[in-house]
């Protein structure tokens, strides 16, 4: 679907642009029922917290990185946006830890993307199982968009990628 399409290209877009991580960038957009983007998120350090050398390195990153799908809603959160019915857009998939951020803010549907989780699962296979497991469970609907999104390319693993 063409509205599948761009709004994950928005958040890979948001992702490239905003996310402070060197090696692995995402990003992830929260949408109305009337299709207006509401939410925005990347991942990054906390505000405050310095980003040094150190600590974007893995496996340190990851417990200091904040990850673009709860970012998105803590971004709701202060823009005073309720997320109850949202819809996520987020290519990578979920970690446990974040799919506990959509389930508990009552987000009903997070859309991906093929081609990255793909890419990606092999890196986190028991969290991302957890992750799609909890959705199940939660009733939280999870679709994976099939297509090329094109026009835009982010670093994932240190390298460009090309969804």
């Amino acid at each position: 679907m063409q509205a599948e399409k761009d709004f994950l290209r928005q958040a890979y877009q948001f992702g490239a642009e905003k996310s402070t991580d060197r090696s692995t960038q995402n990003g992830a957009i929260l949408v109305d029922g009337s299709g207006t983007v509401v939410a925005w998120g990347a991942n990054h350090f906390p505000e405050g917290v310095a980003e040094t050398e150190e600590r974007l390195q893995r496996p340190a990153k990851y417990m200091y990185v904040v990850h673009a799908e709860t970012e998105s809603i803590l971004d709701a959160a202060k823009r005073g946006v309720k997320t109850e019915g949202l819809v996520m857009y987020a290519p990578w998939s979920a970690c446990n830890e974040c799919a506990k951020a959509i389930i508990d803010s009552g987000i009903a549907k997070v859309v991906g993307h093929k081609k990255i989780m793909e890419a990606s699962y092999n890196q986190w296979p028991n969290s991302i199982r957890v992750a799609m497991d909890m959705f199940k469970e939660a009733g939280v609907l999870y679709e994976l968009y099939e297509g090329d999104i094109g026009g835009v390319e982010i670093l994932f693993n240190g390298k460009l990628f090309q969804p």
